[in-house]
């Protein structure tokens, strides 16, 4: 009896190990067939940081440029504070996106540290909208 049941187990170990190889080789596959070649470059200006991301055909796709504090809009610090009323202010980037060789506004990367010094990363999306009607 124990012999068949060392048995057993040794079949559901193999029936396990071709179970995760066939796993394996699917993610394997799923990846290759999602693998995309991006470069990312750090450089600096004056002092401050750009990141730039591109693609390999050597088009731009984001742009991350590190600002001082004073240059992100009021509305969005009062927006952050709200939420997190203690924290401080440790970077912020501003984030263009390229396509077809135009940079357009993304929004701001803002890293805060909170009162009891944790790291949290905002990513924050500001979305302008004006109305002109005639009278």
């Amino acid at each position: 009896e124990k012999d068949d049941e060392k048995d057993d187990e040794k079949d559901d170990e193999k029936d396990d190990e071709k179970d995760d190889e066939k796993d394996a080789d699917d993610k394997d596959e799923k990846e290759e067939a999602d693998t995309e070649v991006v470069y990312e470059v750090t450089l600096s200006e004056k002092g401050r940081a750009i990141d730039v991301r591109v693609d390999e055909e050597g088009d731009i796709e984001e742009v991350e440029r590190s600002i001082d504090l004073k240059e992100l809009p009021g509305i969005v610090k009062v927006a952050l504070k709200q939420k997190y009323p203690k924290c401080t202010f440790k970077s912020v980037e501003m984030i263009l996106a390229g396509e077809d060789g135009e940079m357009e506004f993304q929004g701001y990367e803002v890293i805060l540290e909170t009162a009891d010094k944790k790291e949290i990363k905002a990513d924050v999306e500001v979305e302008i909208h004006i109305e002109v009607g005639e009278e």
